[in-house]
């Protein structure tokens, strides 16, 4: 999620308060001259570009984007803990789904809400960015953490896969997740002591409001300089965007070879190739959307003032928070572009006809025996898993390879012969027409 700027609202707030008062204390002081103006509802003065971009892009687009998102993060879930979808992988995916969906909802309430509904600005949105915000800022660090965690188990798994018996489990993988929590937890906890709430009147028109205002904290420049200069760009910038461009660029050229090496590969192999290239391409597209953020928020950091007065900043700060909240929504549709495993467990999960054919399939899909010799077509042949069954007239043969599985049973005349892959392996199922 990317840092919503609230800083010209509390210059403006800052005019009107001396750094001694208090949270809640009720301020009465007249305002200076020339009057301040109503800090209820206040929402900082636009030029009419940013009004529209604002209201179209961070409103309208990033609330429908948001809606949708959520939904997809939540079918996300639903499929990678099904017991079929159940590795070390999957478990960071699923991970990142919940932590998505955080920064997703943070943000309708930090940016949509404010867009669309004055009433929603003047009495809860000072409690959001106090309160509420912080913790979007722990679901994005959690995000980018995350999406380094799975490019490393990815890493390992195929450029090192003798290490990743031992190191790439579900058991590490929940460690790291936690570990992950935790530290975006420790390292955001000062964002909740930047801003304090106030009760606000203002005489002119004899209204009162609760409104934030920074602390003394935020104020200091010697926290500004160490949390949002140094430790921000090594946390969140230097160390795990470089981490994930050259992890990224390893499993692509793995990926390469692979494909140069096709005619040689198992079924194993391709499904592993699989699910690197639909990780990379998340990482890619997480990339991408997230760089204009961390750009923008380092000039935040070194040059206030020209971030909040030159077009291309303001046009940038509004571009960067679109586009991290469509990385947050996005990733369902790479799924189910990308990943076949997943898509297939998708449509069996949600569609009941075909997770009929599904529970067929699964009742011998774990009856395969290894280590075994069959006798096929007058030849004796070795293979690493074989299994043979006949059920409701249909003959099926599953094996490592569909070539293996040909071997197993002769297509007679009139049959038809389909290939399934299953989380185990690929099979051969032969039917009459009758049955098709």
């Amino acid at each position: 999620m990317a840092t919503f700027n609230v800083s010209v609202f509390t210059e403006i707030v800052e005019l009107q308060f001396s750094p001694s008062e208090g949270p809640y204390q009720n301020i009465t002081q007249p305002p200076p001259q020339p009057p301040a103006p109503n800090m209820c509802g206040f929402k900082p003065p636009q030029e009419e570009w940013e009004k529209m971009v604002s209201f179209y892009l961070s409103g309208v687009i990033t609330t429908i984007i948001i809606c949708c998102g959520l939904v997809g993060n939540l079918l996300t879930v639903i499929v990678l803990t099904r017991r079929t979808m159940h590795t070390s992988t999957n478990c960071f995916l699923t991970a990142l789904a919940i932590w998505d969906s955080m920064v997703l909802t943070v943000t309708l309430f930090l940016i949509c809400l404010y867009e669309f509904s004055d009433g929603f600005t003047r009495t809860v949105w000072p409690y959001v960015v106090t309160f509420v915000y912080p913790f979007g800022l722990v679901a994005q660090t959690s995000t980018i953490w995350l999406t380094v965690s799975f490019t490393v188990e990815r890493y390992i798994a195929v450029c090192h896969p003798l290490k990743a018996a031992v190191m790439c489990t579900i058991p590490r993988a929940r460690i790291v997740i936690v570990s992950v929590t935790v530290v975006s937890f420790i390292y955001n906890i000062p964002r909740w002591f930047e801003y304090r709430l106030v009760d606000y009147v203002h005489h002119a028109t004899n209204s009162s409001c609760v409104i934030f205002v920074p602390t003394d904290l935020e104020k200091s420049a010697l926290y500004n300089k160490i949390y949002f200069g140094w430790l921000y760009f090594m946390v969140m910038c230097m160390i795990p965007l470089c981490s994930l461009a050259i992890l990224n660029t390893f499993l692509i050229l793995a990926v390469k070879r692979s494909i140069r090496q096709r005619r040689d590969m198992n079924v194993r192999q391709s499904r592993e190739n699989n699910v690197t290239i639909m990780l990379t391409s998340v990482v890619m597209l997480f990339i991408i959307c997230q760089v204009p953020a961390l750009v923008y928020n380092m000039a935040y950091a070194i040059d206030t003032q020209s971030t909040h007065t030159h077009f291309g900043w303001k046009l940038l700060s509004t571009i960067r928070n679109f586009l991290v909240n469509l990385n947050s929504g996005i990733n369902f549709i790479l799924y189910c572009a990308l990943g076949q495993k997943f898509r297939r467990t998708f449509v069996r999960t949600f569609c009941a006809c075909i997770q009929d054919k599904d529970t067929f399939q699964h009742s011998f899909d774990h009856t395969y025996h290894k280590n075994t010799i069959v006798h096929a077509n007058g030849s004796t042949i070795y293979m690493k898993m074989v299994h043979k069954k006949k059920k409701n007239g249909i003959n099926i043969a599953a094996a490592a390879s569909k070539d293996d599985a040909n071997k197993l049973l002769r297509c007679k005349n009139g049959w038809k012969c389909k290939c399934h892959i299953t989380d185990n392996e690929e099979i051969a199922i032969y039917q009459p027409p009758h049955s098709c």
